[in-house]
């Protein structure tokens, strides 16, 4: 069994799912690597919950009714968030942390994933 560790520090984790076992499963692996997750399940969900919690990170799905995670993605660049990065499903959650740690060291944040 893999078990993904992370050193400090935590991070605000928007995930923007309407999947509830996918957003489930992110949500506690994220939280047990001590991060704060907030999840919303559509589009409209996802900016204001942007706006108020203030993440460090937002993992947006794409395919979601209402409003999709490209509509979000271009109200969110209005508010000068820049994407940098994508991974496209199914993934791990390994390659999940490790995509997290590399978006955090570019923006400065000098986290790193090992894998046990």
């Amino acid at each position: 069994m893999n078990s993904i560790t992370t050193d400090q520090p935590t991070w605000r984790i928007l995930v923007v799912e309407d999947e509830p076992i996918i957003s489930g499963a992110v949500e506690r692996a994220l939280r047990s690597l001590g991060h704060t997750v907030s999840v919303a399940e559509d589009g409209i969900s996802a900016l204001h919950m942007a706006h108020v919690k203030l993440p460090d990170v937002i993992l947006l799905d794409v395919n979601m009714p209402g409003r999709d995670g490209f509509e979000v993605l271009d109200a969110l660049k209005d508010s000068n968030a820049t994407p940098d990065d994508y991974i496209t499903k199914p993934f791990s959650m390994g390659e999940l942390v490790a995509r997290l740690n590399a978006v955090m060291r570019r923006a400065g944040n000098h986290v790193r994933a090992s894998h046990a």
